[in-house]
């Protein structure tokens, strides 16, 4: 699957938005992709089970 949200993506983005969050300069921000393939459609499934409690 081309571009899934799996557990380091998800990691990132929470140090990236949380560096916003602490810098009173940005008020905003947006998500852009970058390439022929750069819309994403979703969670790895197969990610998911792997990171589950269960």
């Amino acid at each position: 699957m081309y571009n899934a949200i799996n557990f380091d993506l998800v990691t990132e983005l929470k140090r990236e938005i949380g560096l916003c969050e602490t810098n009173e300069k940005i008020s905003a921000a947006t998500l852009t992709g970058e390439g022929s393939n750069s819309f994403s459609a979703g969670g790895d499934s197969n990610n998911m089970v792997k990171v589950s409690p269960n």
